[in-house]
């Protein structure tokens, strides 16, 4: 039991690591977009616009990234452990907490996909503003930008539903191990 319970607190405490470093996403994706614009100046529009697109898009996939370990972590804690541990306490109601949160949480898997928007829209925002501000559209240089922001967007989803699938198995386990406690305080 306390093998079971110091795994638990290390995966907790690394699902903290993991939520500090989510919060720590946005303050460095926003310094590289700054560090760019002031080199921007230095480079082609062309250069500077796709450069802030991949760098947005790259944050976005590393948010995701965060989600992704945290859910599964807390999967294995969920799926995994509380088994273990729900095995050897049989009707003791152990971790109930995501029990009590399915399906009302921020994480939840249309929530990641919501989060998703601006993924997909940046090669488009990017070739507006470029058509806007600095016409013509290069053929090369828009196409290759366009190209990578696509296949970042693609990355980004790909880790974002992993995350999502994480957590509907978390949900899952949570769901079957809260059903089992109700039949066993129905049958005491």
């Amino acid at each position: 039991m306390q093998i079971q319970l110091a795994e638990y607190q290390a995966l907790t405490t690394r699902i903290t690591y993991w939520i500090t470093l989510q919060f720590s996403v946005i303050p460095i994706t926003g310094g590289a977009l700054l560090l760019l614009a002031g080199v921007g100046k230095l480079f082609p529009p062309t250069f500077a616009i796709w450069s802030a697109a991949a760098v947005l898009e790259i944050g976005i996939g590393a948010y995701f990234y965060t989600i992704y370990e945290m859910m599964s972590n807390a999967e294995y804690i969920e799926c995994e452990l509380a088994r273990r541990i729900r095995t050897a306490l049989p009707g003791a109601p152990v971790w109930q907490y995501e029990l009590f949160k399915k399906g009302s949480h921020v994480y939840s898997p249309v929530g990641i996909y919501l989060m998703m928007a601006p993924s997909i829209s940046i090669p488009f925002v990017a070739l507006w503003l470029h058509k806007q501000y600095w016409p013509p559209l290069y053929g090369v240089g828009d196409t290759l930008g366009s190209v990578i922001c696509v296949g970042l967007s693609v990355v980004a989803f790909i880790i974002a539903r992993k995350g999502s699938l994480a957590q509907k198995r978390l949900w899952e386990c949570a769901g079957s191990a809260g059903e089992l406690l109700a039949q066993e305080a129905h049958r005491k």
